[in-house]
């Protein structure tokens, strides 16, 4: 309290400077509390208008040491002398500024109050605290200040609470809070969090339905693409497409549909026929052959058109007997896929198609990566062994043992087997030299958040017919 007290020591000062000794004033002065506000009583019985009154009587609130200490008094009483001087005549204005009584020193000592007011709310540092000094005080200094202490407390308590409604509330009480595209962020963060925690593909779609232009849109749709075509088949991803046509995992949904219709031969429906589709058809028609320009290899189409300008030291020696007819290219730079894309960078010592649109490049060693030719890879940096399984998996090794991701790269099993292979549409998962049979919609069911059945376990399996 003694900074307040001393704000309204120095608005006394200002009526007693300039001669202003009416009984109120000098009682004030002495600390005779009871005996100023009688006196200041007494002379608004008189005159209820008495400006210099009023004016004496907001000080006497702001007063050291006064019991009734009050500043949203001192405001009130603040306001009325000044409305008081506004209504007085020529002649009373005159005489109150001979005591230098005028609005111009009614609205200075409304400064001290105002001040005194926004230090109390700061030394509450509650919202509540901050919040009074606002509404009482809508044209002091400080408001806008206040507002942002109000707004940050606020937003502390919301992060304390840390609920979907905590946040929620914060956003529609402070809309114009700094704080706001936090409260927004974390509101949605946690109702994500909250929706999603159980793995169900259906609450992600509802997320995604109710908040479109979520931060963690990307991350939504991202999950939903890879649990809905988690099986590999064709119709899975068509109906995805079909779904969600701005999804932003769209393009990598047509870009793998490219290449697993091109391996089933199937017809590419209407609604996968676009122009950079259309542009990788005519790519990987025909054959290419290098030429060298410069000191350096470019590649040319059976039209002898210019596809990719000359940039590489070197190329596969292979290369140079013509008619080219692989979907990528190693070359010193690394390999290509023929849309142009750069899936891996460097030198790498080899490349083996391994269908439906997958690359395995060997850089050295034993190391293996598994790329698609849009660009994507699967799995880690570093594999030792790859193969697609039942046309709708993916296995590959490391130094553990193997495990399934999904054509999408989405991982599905999460411990490791000794082998992972296919006889027709069955899957065999290899663990103690014994074979776990499972049905490939039981594989993709893993995405689903449903456990693998690995009860149907045989010593050997083979096809049927095999002898």
């Amino acid at each position: 309290m003694a900074s307040l007290t001393k704000i309204s020591f120095v608005g006394l000062l200002c009526l007693l400077m300039y001669g202003c000794s009416t009984p109120a004033i000098i009682r004030i002065q002495q600390k005779k509390w009871s005996a100023a506000e009688s006196s200041l009583r007494k002379s608004l019985r008189k005159d209820t208008l008495n400006a210099e009154a009023k004016f004496v009587y907001a000080q006497y609130y702001l007063s050291e040491g006064n019991p009734d200490f009050d500043v949203d008094s001192s405001y009130a009483w603040t306001k009325k002398a000044l409305l008081a001087w506004q209504q007085s005549s020529e002649k009373q204005r005159e005489r109150l500024q001979k005591i230098d009584i005028d609005s111009f020193s009614i609205t200075g000592f409304r400064s001290h109050v105002d001040s005194a007011a926004f230090e109390r709310a700061r030394v509450g540092n509650t919202v509540q605290s901050y919040e009074h000094f606002i509404e009482r005080f809508p044209s002091a200094v400080g408001v806008s200040k206040a507002i942002e202490l109000r707004d940050e407390l606020a937003y502390v308590e919301a992060l304390r609470v840390n609920t979907p409604a905590a946040f929620k509330k914060y956003v529609t009480d402070f809309p114009l809070s700094l704080r706001l595209e936090d409260a927004s962020d974390r509101y949605e963060q946690l109702i994500f969090q909250e929706r999603t925690r159980s793995g169900n593909i259906d609450n992600y779609k509802s997320f995604l339905a109710e908040f479109p232009n979520s931060a963690r849109r990307e991350e939504a749709e991202r999950f939903v693409f890879e649990v809905s075509t988690s099986s590999g088949l064709i119709d899975d991803y068509l109906n995805f497409i079909r779904e969600f046509p701005k999804s932003s995992q769209v393009n990598k949904a047509r870009n793998i549909l490219y290449y697993l219709l091109r391996e089933s031969g199937e017809e590419r429906p209407a609604i996968l026929d676009n122009d950079s589709l259309r542009m990788l058809d005519e790519r990987n028609q025909g054959y290419w052959v290098p030429f060298y320009k410069n000191g350096l290899y470019g590649f040319m189409n059976d039209d002898g058109a210019e596809v990719m300008e000359p940039q590489f030291e070197s190329i596969d020696s292979t290369y140079l007997c013509g008619e080219l007819k692989n979907d990528f290219l190693v070359t010193s730079s690394g390999v290509y896929s023929r849309s142009g894309a750069l899936l891996l960078k460097n030198r790498p010592t080899s490349a083996i198609d391994m269908g439906n649109g997958f690359i395995s490049i060997n850089e050295g060693g034993r190391c293996h990566i598994l790329a698609h030719q849009s660009g994507f890879r699967v799995g880690p940096e570093c594999s030792l062994d790859s193969r697609i399984v039942a046309d709708q998996f993916i296995s590959l090794m490391t130094n553990t043992g193997w495990y399934v991701y999904a054509i999408n790269g989405r991982q599905l099993t999460t411990s490791p087997y000794e082998g992972v292979f296919n006889v027709d549409k069955l899957i065999m998962l290899k663990r103690y030299n014994k074979y776990i049979v499972v049905q490939a919609q039981q594989i993709a069911a893993i995405a689903h958040q449903k456990p693998l059945n690995e009860s149907l376990v045989f010593d050997e399996v083979r096809a049927w017919g095999e002898g």
